[in-house]
């Protein structure tokens, strides 16, 4: 963590980094999240439901809700959106074509985290899990990606969007 910015709630900072600080449980359910779309098939809203459920339902969780409020959890959990898509950008594996031959030029690395983005949401928005502190996740993962690929990024996730019923949370512009 950055020392220049102010350390969370420390009930928020167990409930995303643990006892001891040494994972980060926020981006470990976005990548939970990302799993459980590209894996797909009939059971994805199931599954993808009780992923979300259990994440709201855990003790860490709950006690940073309750102490640190739902909108500081929030802002990590579009904070740690962030990281994943930052990831994304720079991941070597992430960004190669052809078997690791060739890397996609950024714009491209833009499109394929947008069609991620894009399946992702749908997924969530299909699980009906979307309900109490988890009702913003959609759009926390879509300021996340904004945050990490610019405002200019809106118009590619808009593009993703635009045959999904996902395209009514994006940002007007």
């Amino acid at each position: 963590m950055d020392q220049s910015q102010p350390r969370p709630h420390p009930t928020l900072h167990r409930a995303r980094h643990g006892a001891d600080g040494s994972i980060d449980s926020f981006l470990g359910f976005w990548l939970m999240l990302m799993a459980e779309s590209r894996q797909g098939g009939m059971r994805l809203p199931n599954r993808m439901r009780r992923t979300i459920q259990d994440f709201f339902a855990g003790a860490d969780v709950r006690a940073a809700l309750d102490d640190a409020g739902r909108q500081a959890v929030h802002d990590e959990l579009q904070e740690a959106a962030a990281v994943y898509w930052a990831t994304c950008k720079t991941d070597p594996h992430y960004s190669s074509k052809m078997f690791g031959m060739g890397r996609l030029d950024p714009r491209e690395i833009e499109r394929k985290a947008a069609n991620e983005l894009v399946k992702t949401l749908r997924a969530m928005l299909a699980s009906d899990g979307l309900q109490g502190p988890a009702e913003p996740l959609a759009s926390l993962l879509i300021d996340g990606f904004i945050a990490t690929f610019g405002s200019g990024a809106s118009s590619t996730v808009r593009e993703a969007a635009a045959v999904t019923s996902a395209e009514h949370l994006l940002p007007n512009g």
